[in-house]
């Protein structure tokens, strides 16, 4: 039995040392252009990762995230969790996917260097509060507050040109 556990403690210690490296490595010139398109408000957050209120984590495939273009706001997110109410014949694509006006922004930088960002907007649809977490590495979270459907959060990462 004792043979059973020295064996498996260094693929142990192997498999906790690469899960704990998660963050990107970036470079101070990246990080400079990740500050810049945030100040700019034109900026892209590409998620691969959803967390909906009470189910299970959902990897993603590409093609979904959030573009933020001055006063606009470009969604294109799946939405999986409750809906407390949904317009008549039901939502067109079953998620976030909309463009509209941004209504309220607000940035603030936070702690450990990550700046944290609100936008409020609405559609004919619903009303939403998109709550930014964007580290300056370019890591960044994304936490969806609708009126009419469950919060859900979102992870992606920093796409600036």
């Amino acid at each position: 039995m004792k043979r059973i556990f020295s064996g498996l403690l260094p693929l142990l210690a192997l498999g906790l040392a690469g899960c704990s490296a998660t963050r990107l490595q970036t470079s101070p010139a990246q990080m400079a252009k990740i500050s810049e398109a945030l100040q700019a408000r034109d900026y892209t957050i590409e998620v691969f990762r959803a967390d909906p209120m009470g189910g299970r984590t959902v990897d993603l495939s590409a093609g979904y995230g959030i573009t933020v273009r001055g006063d606009s706001i470009f969604s294109r997110l799946p939405f999986f969790g409750r809906a407390y109410s949904v317009p008549y014949g039901g939502s067109d694509q079953g998620g976030f996917f909309f463009d509209a006006k941004i209504l309220n922004y607000q940035s603030v930088p936070a702690r450990k260097g990550s700046t944290v960002i609100t936008i409020e907007t609405r559609t004919n649809e619903d009303s939403y509060t998109y709550h930014l977490t964007v580290w300056d590495d370019g890591n960044a979270m994304i936490d969806v507050d609708s009126f009419n459907r469950q919060g859900i959060d979102y992870d992606g990462t920093v796409v600036v040109d």
